[in-house]
């Protein structure tokens, strides 16, 4: 049986997982994953068991493959071109390390608008691009708040 401090610091961790779907210096799915495998072992496996942290490990990768394709299926959907797709997936690993958390947004934007440049593609066509990507980085952030909060009242479901 989990104590209750356990718990309610376990809960504090994933309601800032939470924020950090939201806020870019918080690795926000992850968190909340990694607390739900620690309070596993609190439990002894017994309700949160293997089989849910699997399911959770899939909605936690598929939130991380988010962070750095979100960009790049924006960028798809406002018509870039191969060269617009790929300069959004760099420029979201790259801004990420130039510019701390808002290279997550704007990385992939301006990465979208270089590679479209780079192909010959006109300005307006690299704008439309680069809004694309970050429309879709947007997008894919949104979808990860929801994934949190669903683990998260997963979790709750599980233990209470």
């Amino acid at each position: 049986m989990m104590s209750t401090a356990v718990l309610v610091l376990a809960l504090l961790v994933m309601l800032a997982g939470i924020f950090g779907t939201i806020l870019p210096f918080l690795p926000g799915v992850p968190l909340i994953f990694g607390t739900m495998v620690v309070m596993g072992f609190f439990d002894h496996f017994q309700r949160v068991t293997g089989g849910f942290l699997a399911w959770m490990l899939l909605l936690t990768v598929f939130s991380v493959a988010l962070d750095y394709l979100g960009g790049v299926i924006g960028a798809g959907r406002f018509g870039a071109s191969r060269q617009g797709s790929v300069g959004a997936l760099l420029g979201g690993l790259i801004g990420i390390f130039v510019l701390g958390p808002v290279g997550i947004i704007v990385g992939p934007l301006v990465g979208s608008i270089i590679g479209e440049l780079l192909a010959g593609r006109s300005w307006s066509a690299a704008w439309r691009s680069g809004w694309g990507s970050l429309l879709g980085t947007i997008g894919s952030s949104v979808i990860r708040f929801v994934i949190a909060v669903v683990m998260v009242g997963a979790f709750l479901s599980r233990v209470f």
